[in-house]
Formats: C-alpha cells, structure tokens, sequence
C-alpha cells in the first residue's frame, strides 16, 4: 500500500513545517476521531491534541506553554456546537486568527453563512477523505490564497487563473471498482458497464482495500457479498471506517435474498444491492443514479468551499476598499485645512472651505463606521470599553441633528442611564436611529424620545406618531434597502452594533405609532476583562 497517494511522504518544502504544527482535532466521536487524528499523523503532523467536548477542548486551547496552530472542529459538540467555539476564539486575542476549520455533516446555507460571518478559515462537508482533509489543511495554512489580496503575489494570481489541461474522453468517465472471487462474474459486470464508465477488479476483500488506495478517483463500487477470507459485509465495514473511504457508495451484488443479510449490508454502510443474475438494465440503471447522488453531493461540497471563498474575498475588498478612501479624504481635511488659514482669501472662499472640510470630516466617518461594520459582521471587532452616561449621548447627539432638522430634543428619562460600552459606537448607534426615524417622521418635530432603566441596561425608545407599510417595515433592517447613499442602512448599522454589546434594536407599531426601541446591557459578555 506504499505506492498508494494517501500514503506519500509530504513534500519536502512542508516537511519541517508540518513536524513542527500543533493542530487540535475536536470530535466527540471517537471512532471518527481517531480516524482523523491517524491521517493528519501520515500528513507528518505529529504534534495532535485531541477533544470530545467543548470543555475539554477549552482545557487544552488555555493552556499557556504551547501555542496551536490550527483547529480542526466538529460542528456538532454535543451541549454546544463547534460554531460557538469559534465565535468565543474570534472574539479573543489569543487565537483571533488563527486556522479554523469546521466539518459539518450536513449543507445548509444558513449555517455556512453563520460560519462564514463568524471568522471560520473552512468548512468541509462530511464524510470526506484523508486527500480532501490534507488539501483543505494545506489551504489554510501555507496557501498565499488566505492571505489579504494586496499581500499576493503576480505569480500567485497568475497559477490561480491558469485553465487546467483538457482531459480525454477516458478520464471524464467515472471510475467502479467490482469486487468479487468469480472472474467470471468480473468480465460479465465488466462488459455490461465498459461503454460508459471505466471498470477496475478486485477477486477477494484483501486485495479490495488496496485496490481503493491505489484509485482514489474511484466513484462507486459494486461489492459481492460471499468471499473468501473477507467477505463483501466485513470488506464493506472495513472500508466504511476509514475517513478518507468512506464517501464512496457500495452496492452489494448478491444471490443472497435473505432480509438479515440485507440488513446487515445496509448497517454495514451500503447503499443499494443488486440480486444475481444480474439483468444488465437494472445495473446500468442503479449505477447510473448512485453516482448521480455522488457527484451531486461532491458539488454540494465543492459549492460549500466556493461559497467560503466568495465570502473571505468580498470581506478583503470591502476592507482595502475603505483603507483605501482614507488617505485621499486625509489629504482633502488637510488642504482645506491650510487654504482657510491662507492670508489674502476672502470671507465667502473661507466659508466655503470650512464647509468642505466639514463635509470630508463626515465622510471619513462613514467610512471609519463602515470598516466597524464590516469588523462586527467578522466578528472580528473588539470594542473599547467605558462607562457611559447613556443620557448624554441622546442630548448631545439629538442637540447636533436637530442644528439641521425640525428634530425637537425632548428626552423624558429615568435615571442617569450610566452602561459600560464603547462611546463611539453608543454615539453611532443613537444617531443612526435618530436618523432612521427622521427618514420616516412625516413631521420630525413628533419625534419623542424615552430613556429607561431596566434591571439588566438601558432602554431607549424614539416613538414616531405614523404607522408604516408592511413592505418597508420588513426591509427596514435590511443592509441595502433604503440609503440612496449605498451605505448599509442606519437601521441594521444600529441594530449589528447594539448586538455587538449583547443588546438589540427592534421596530414595534403600536396603536397609530411607531416604535424604535434600543436596549443595552450594563456590563455585556464582550466588555469584560
């Protein structure tokens, strides 16, 4: 089985690298477990810390004398799951960035996105094999791809784009592998199946295994049942075991009919079976769907990956796209800065000069509030945390907006409205729900506002005397739906940085009104030390 490409010496050029990893596998199966852990130790990763649970796995990432490398993570941990973890990790300083790759066992498109918002480097669908956990691996961890765009290189980019050879019409076929003691039996299955798929032969459940190793593009295997030695349920157990096998779908072929037999083909991880004498429409036919199912499944994982990337790669452009527009909005405040204090310039060029600079100023912060948005969508923004006087914020804030608006700053409160936070983001959060509410106010100087002490934060409430169309309360927290702009909404800017302090924006329509009410904790999760 040397011969075999599972089994390879990893390249030269990881060798010393991957000695010195220090990769934690989490899975609370063991079986699956210790199937993972024997392929990342052929990968030449020897340094493997195991976990079956969310707390041990805890135990092992505080550990101060060792630094991890990469963290390999069931989605499924029992009490918890695997995407908790990685939020909690995210959220960190320690392994804020480090390889994070989740297997989950099946796609749905809700809980990739969760994952992907929540900072995960992968996600590989199981079951998978041990060629598919090395190239992932190996992704994550050496591959120029992860890193920001502006760090690659032309080559990189270059080798990304380059088209892959064009393969024969024979290797578009996919391959099945046919198991079974009677040569005879081989060349009829062989005969009926040559036209449209490439045919490999085994004659016992010994030689099964290495037959697999040696064909890891096989796509389906047709398993007798009564062998010699190993017959075609052990054969099939075995093969089920390994992690890097198990993806492959078996159909027994037998003349066995007896139902505890079948069972047992079926616990034992088969798929479908097929009754001897063969009739060769039925086989072409059972073949034909059960790689159907294959390839379509392959897909689903190949759209999993693509949709990961997709996601990584917008997040980098968004971000360079921001660092970007500072610099030349900089250079504009500093301009402006230095012709208004010019001698010899009139009153009215000064004015306007001053205007223009006022007009820079709010334009990097939207940009500084947008990169932060994009940072708490990541999961990847830590805020820096004080006491704030809650009550403060609304009048300086309301005072400011209603310099250009008809708002009336009128705030009944109760209480000082003292919170821990970060004030920027409180002074963020508070004027994009003002302004959220002044887009809808038909008359702003209706506005009213209400602080409130609860027993856990604060509650501010802006009441708006009109009652809005079902459409537009809908979408009113949406990211792109009303700014003419194209900033994200005000609405879901409020709402993602108030959930960031373990609070909540929410809209309420009540009798012939509507509601914005903002709630705040004192002292959130993500504000202590």
């Amino acid at each position: 089985m040397s011969d075999s490409p599972l089994n390879e010496t990893p390249s030269t050029s990881h060798n010393i690298e991957l000695n010195q990893l220090h990769i934690l596998l989490i899975e609370t199966h063991q079986t699956t477990r210790i199937s993972i852990k024997n392929q990342l130790y052929k990968m030449g990763i020897r340094d493997i810390s195991q976990a079956q649970s969310y707390d041990e796995a805890k135990k092992v990432i505080n550990r101060q004398e060792f630094e991890l490398s990469a963290i390999v993570c069931d989605w499924d941990l029992g009490n918890t799951t695997g995407l908790e973890l990685l939020k909690e990790l995210r959220g960190g300083e320690r392994y804020r960035s480090i390889p994070f790759l989740l297997m989950a066992a099946t796609k749905v498109k809700s809980d990739i996105i969760r994952a992907i918002q929540a900072g995960v480097s992968g996600v590989m669908l199981k079951p998978f094999n041990g060629k598919t956990l090395q190239e992932k691996l190996h992704q994550l961890i050496y591959s120029p791809e992860k890193r920001p765009l502006s760090t690659r290189s032309p080559q990189a980019k270059a080798d990304t784009n380059t088209a892959p050879s064009p393969r024969s019409p024979q290797e578009k076929r996919s391959k099945i592998l046919v198991v079974d003691d009677q040569p005879d039996n081989i060349m009829l299955i062989g005969d009926i199946l040559q036209a449209d798929y490439r045919v490999v032969a085994a004659t016992d459940g010994e030689k099964f295994l290495q037959t697999v190793q040696k064909n890891p593009d096989i796509e389906l295997i047709l398993l007798d049942i009564m062998m010699p030695k190993i017959n075609g349920i052990d054969a099939c157990r075995a093969l089920k075991r390994r992690p890097e096998f198990e993806h492959i779908p078996v159909i027994f072929v037998s003349a066995l009919s007896d139902v505890i037999d079948l069972q047992k083909g079926f616990a034992a991880g088969a798929v479908d079976y097929i009754t001897k004498p063969i009739e060769p429409s039925i086989l072409l036919a059972r073949v034909k769907a059960h790689i159907h199912l294959k390839q379509s499944m392959d897909s689903m994982k190949n759209e999993v990956d693509t949709l990961a990337e997709t996601a990584r790669l917008q997040l980098e452009m968004e971000q360079l796209h921001h660092i970007n527009m500072k610099k030349p909005i900089a250079d504009l405040l500093t301009r402006t800065l230095r012709l208004s204090k010019s001698r010899g310039i009139d009153e009215e060029a000064r004015r306007e000069l001053e205007q223009i600079g006022q007009d820079a100023k709010q334009l990097m912060r939207q940009v500084n509030r947008t990169l932060v948005l994009t940072q708490i969508e990541n999961n990847s923004y830590q805020p820096d945390c004080n006491l704030v006087n809650l009550r403060e914020v609304i009048e300086t804030v309301s005072s400011e907006l209603a310099k250009s608006s008809p708002l009336k700053p009128q705030l009944s409160c109760q209480g000082e409205g003292i919170i821990r936070a970060e004030q920027l983001l409180c002074q963020s959060i508070i004027e994009n729900i003002l302004l959220s509410a002044l887009t809808i106010a038909p008359n702003p100087a209706t506005i009213t506002m209400q602080l409130q002490g609860l027993k856990k934060g604060q509650q501010f409430t802006v009441t708006v005397p009109i009652l809005l169309h079902r459409t537009l309360v809908e979408e009113f927290f949406q990211k792109f739906t009303h700014e003419k702009d194209g900033l994200p909404g005000k609405a879901y800017s409020a709402q993602q940085m108030a959930r960031l302090h373990g609070g909540d924006l929410i809209l309420e329509q009540q009798g012939e009104t509507t509601q914005l009410r903002l709630t705040l904790l004192n002292n959130p999760t993500i504000c202590r030390d």
